[in-house]
């Protein structure tokens, strides 16, 4: 007997006028139904995919509890959460159809598809629905929604079809009828199996490699080039690099027949990149990744300029630096980019050294509009970048008097202060200026953190006794803010209260316990008051709970590595480093990181970063493990700096980094004397203080931060 039942995962995506859903196989059989097409006008009276899936599942919740579909589930279909119909047809219909229609057909797979055509066709089956209200009656008249149900029997293939008019749509969804099938194509199917198995801990492609072995059978043109190419990634996921490339091959050769690029293909080529660099052919790694990019710029997909700049971060990885240069160019060119995808672009630009065409991607970034984080970021990133072309005073000019660049717009007065201040702070180092613009906030609605973001400034300034008063005011005022308890927290491990600190710290991270700054603050002050085994604890649970967040981009990985660094586990902090630094090849700390774990001597720091990374901060420290400037000279360029707050700054990273280099070369004074002079900057906010109070406790008591098995104190 045939035992079908359809369930859970809605996956509705609009793509135009199109939208998908996904069945899960939980018997032995599965009806599925092909993606469909919902015309534009419907589009228009806002029944898109997306909001159809939402009433459908709701409907579909009520019907399961119906008698008439109870009566059909098999006796041992217990637990199943809940099942997904097709188009026009009630559940009812559909037990019926199956009742009647397939019943003889034992371990069958049904496909289907849902079109939209201008009126009905002669083998519309009259005999579907006919017993059922909800059901489309066939009509002569006006557009109609066409059902394509295809089965095996006896090795032959065969279809039935149901056709039901848009006029009856509305009707059909008051009265219980279904709009969409959310029963879909194979590949999907074995898709959505292959992101269910992958997050196990180990990884199992079982069930993934019967679904695209089925699907193999079942799909021609590019969606089989699709099920190849999902077999090549189980197998690159499984280290099988031979295995994987030979089958992103019968990909290829399948895709090349399509005309038009698609993100699909472009992806292909993508994933085959890392095959390719696994094995260690990396020419033939960075030639994908060109094919990649090739596509992927034709395309019209709105999803190309994330997809352009992930392949600028992979080109990175693989020391093809003119190549990640030329995919950040072809996103710069794509219009409509979004205001996130154009900081991104900047940050770029900033990378190569592009810092004219930066600041334009920032100006045009912020002309978008908007408040928040955004707003925040590409004020910072633009002052940051006026700065690099000698422009910052007239940055600093403009912020002060609140004239922001061209389509920004903030008419709240705290507001305006705060954007403002925030800006001369973190892009410009201009604290004592943002100090005077937070406290033009203190006696509007925002006060209490107006004299949170005051104690910062002063924090930055050096005044710790000022700082603490102002920060003692707004915990007074505002006590369950993560934001005022990180900085109390910052202005008490400056003046050496850590216990006081590990108090508030301990409040911030029960408001917010993924943040990574707050797990490294709390990982610092148990280290600093002789617990090792918490500080063991807090890098053991935040690794789980970073993991859970983002499996494949590894969120979280510079907190944890750096967690791992001061364990003594280094190897394990370095390979953490690496993928931190893989996540986001902009970033140069990472890498700075690493040659810090490194044995001695020249490192990969040259062939990672283009020339001109080298040359913003904290870049010209990678000189020193290069070998190309002694630290006398690195601390000679760091002394050029005019501001004070700056110079400061990186002279603690200096001073650390400096440190780093001398421990691995066994110089223990001169290291400890790196150490002090770190610590000596006050620079109280930055890891690299905190590092440097850490590496002083190691040295001191004789010990050194060597590689030892996980879970051993150092």
């Amino acid at each position: 007997m045939l035992r079908t039942l359809i369930t859970t995962l809605l996956l509705v995506a609009a793509v135009g006028a199109v939208g998908t859903g996904v069945l899960r196989e939980v018997f032995e059989n599965t009806i599925v139904v092909e993606p469909f097409a919902v015309p534009e006008e419907l589009i228009a009276d806002g029944y898109t995919p997306v909001v159809v899936a939402n009433r459908i599942r709701d409907e579909m919740r009520e019907t399961l509890d119906t008698p008439a579909f109870e009566a059909w589930l098999p006796d041992d279909a217990e637990g199943v959460d809940a099942p997904v119909p097709v188009v026009g047809i009630s559940i009812r219909t559909l037990a019926t159809y199956v009742r009647e229609t397939l019943l003889e057909i034992p371990r069958r797979r049904v496909s289907g598809d849902v079109t939209f055509v201008p009126a009905p066709t002669t083998d519309t089956s009259a005999a579907l629905g006919s017993e059922d209200s909800h059901a489309c009656r066939p009509s002569n008249t006006g557009r109609h929604l066409h059902l394509v149900i295809r089965y095996a029997e006896g090795g032959e293939a065969l279809k039935s079809t149901l056709l039901c008019p848009v006029s009856q749509i509305e009707r059909l969804l008051a009265e219980g009828g279904r709009l969409a099938g959310y029963m879909t194509a194979p590949l999907l199917f074995a898709r959505e199996v292959f992101e269910e198995e992958r997050q196990r801990e180990p990884p199992e492609f079982t069930e993934t490699k019967r679904a695209t072995a089925a699907a193999l059978h079942l799909t021609e043109g590019m969606a089989q080039a699709l099920v190849y190419d999902l077999e090549a990634r189980v197998r690159l996921a499984e280290g099988d690099e031979e295995g994987a490339i030979e089958r992103f091959q019968s990909a290829a050769a399948i895709a090349s027949e399509v005309e038009d690029g698609t993100l699909d293909r472009a992806e292909m080529h993508f994933q085959w990149s890392f095959a390719e660099e696994r094995r260690g052919d990396v020419g033939a790694a960075v030639a994908q990744l060109r094919r990649a990019r090739t596509i992927a710029a034709e395309t019209e997909d709105p999803e190309r300029v994330e997809f352009l700049l992930d392949a600028a971060s992979r080109f990175t990885v693989l020391g093809a630096h003119d190549e990640a240069k030329a995919a950040v160019l072809q996103a710069k060119d794509v219009r409509g980019r979004s205001g996130a995808e154009q900081l991104a672009i900047g940050s770029w630009l900033r990378h190569f050294g592009d810092y004219e065409d930066a600041l334009l991607e920032y100006e045009s970034a912020l002309a978008a509009g908007g408040l928040g984080d955004e707003l925040n970021h590409g004020l910072s990133a633009w002052a940051a970048t006026m700065r690099l072309l000698d422009r910052g005073e007239t940055a600093a000019r403009d912020l002060k008097a609140h004239r922001f660049p061209a389509g920004v717009e903030i008419e709240d007065g705290s507001l305006s202060h705060m954007y403002a201040g925030a800006a001369l702070a973190s892009g410009l180092d201009e604290w004592e200026a943002a100090r005077l613009e937070f406290n033009r906030m203190a006696n509007g609605p925002a006060g209490s953190l107006a004299k949170a973001l005051t104690a910062r400034a002063l924090l930055g300034l050096g005044q710790y006794v000022e700082a603490a008063y102002e920060a003692a005011n707004a915990a007074d005022l505002l006590d369950d803010n993560v934001r005022v308890l990180a900085i109390w927290t910052d202005v008490l491990i400056a003046t050496g209260r850590f216990s006081e600190a590990m108090e508030k710290i301990e409040r911030a991270s029960l408001l917010d316990s993924l943040d990574d700054d707050l797990i490294f603050t709390r990982f610092f002050l148990y280290l600093m008051l002789d617990d090792m085994q918490s500080a063991k604890n807090i890098a053991r649970e935040s690794e789980e709970k970073l993991t859970e967040l983002k499996r494949e981009k590894c969120h979280g990985c510079f907190v944890k590595a750096k967690m791992l660094f001061f364990l003594g586990e280094k190897q394990s902090a370095l390979r953490l480093f690496e993928s931190s630094w893989r996540e986001s090849p902009v970033a140069r700390y990472p890498l700075l990181w690493m040659a810090s774990v490194g044995e001695p001597g020249p490192t990969l720091l040259v062939d990672r970063v283009p020339n001109s990374a080298r040359l913003e901060w904290p870049g010209p420290i990678m000189n020193i493990y290069n070998g190309e400037w002694t630290p006398t000279q690195l601390l000679n360029f760091v002394d050029q700096e005019a501001n004070p707050v700056t110079r400061r700054e990186r002279a603690c990273d200096a001073y650390f980094f400096i440190g780093q280099f001398h421990r691995q070369r066994g110089a223990r004074n001169a290291a400890i004397a790196a150490f002090e002079a770190a610590v000596d900057t006050g620079a109280s906010t930055r890891d690299q203080y905190r590092g440097a109070l850490l590496e002083l406790r190691r040295l001191r008591a004789g010990g050194d931060v060597q590689a030892q098995p996980s879970g051993a104190d150092p």
